[in-house]
């Protein structure tokens, strides 16, 4: 059997496997422990190297080893992850949480899509820390009249979904072509950003991005695309 405090620090480690990185309050709420509680055994655990720390927007956010999966007990994975609670929602603007600027690139929902679709189609890899982009994708963008070969780009922790998006010059060249090419526009005094219906398609066409679907599954409403007066008419 193990000792209450090994079974914490698992119940941690399972936590953490399951985002790719929280905040220690978030953290703590859904293993049901006190911050205090919870803040010894992460010094615990960056001790012994079993997790990784990074600062976005002014917090500290949390991330476990990718390999901890296949070191701890799938008996245990299957019993602990029971006692987790599910992370609190996020009381966000929905046009906000949908895509938004960061720092000149892309985030929200839209965003993190964007990135995770960029990877599955092999334009871009992830690396330890930051994203590349694959010659295929060099090749494909020059096509458009981007060149982004030795453009520099950071993994961005997106602070709404708590997955990563493609940040640094390189995230901030590819929004500037979206922008450019009229696949979105600028919320007034807002960060928010609304595809428009030229992207709509070209989302779809390009990446197999539904943007309806996407929206409407995550938000509860259309955020991301609204048609304008002029488009009605």
């Amino acid at each position: 059997m193990l000792k209450k405090s090994e079974a914490k620090e698992k119940l941690i480690l399972i936590a953490l496997s399951q985002h790719a990185a929280l905040p220690i309050s978030t953290l703590a709420y859904i293993v049901c422990m006190p911050m205090r509680e919870t803040r010894r055994f992460i010094e615990k655990l960056l001790w012994k190297g079993y997790l990784f720390l990074e600062y976005c927007g002014g917090h500290i956010y949390y991330s476990a080893r990718s390999d901890l999966l296949e070191i701890l007990d799938a008996a245990d994975i299957a019993e602990m992850r029971l006692l987790l609670r599910s992370p609190p929602q996020l009381k966000n603007n929905a046009s906000i949480r949908a895509a938004r600027t960061c720092y000149g690139h892309l985030a929200g929902i839209l965003g993190v899509t964007l990135t995770q679709r960029l990877i599955e189609i092999g334009w871009l890899e992830k690396m330890s820390r930051c994203f590349q982009m694959t010659k295929r994708g060099v090749e494909r963008l020059a096509d458009h009249g981007l060149l982004l070969k030795n453009l520099k780009s950071k993994s961005c922790l997106d602070g709404t979904e708590r997955e990563y998006h493609l940040g640094g010059e390189l995230g901030k060249a590819l929004t500037d072509h979206y922008f450019q090419m009229g696949w979105l526009e600028h919320v007034p005094y807002s960060r928010a950003v609304r595809v428009t219906e030229i992207g709509e398609k070209n989302f779809q066409s390009e990446f197999g991005i539904q943007i309806n679907m996407l929206c409407d599954v995550e938000t509860g409403g259309s955020y991301l695309y609204e048609r304008t007066r002029d488009d009605l008419t």
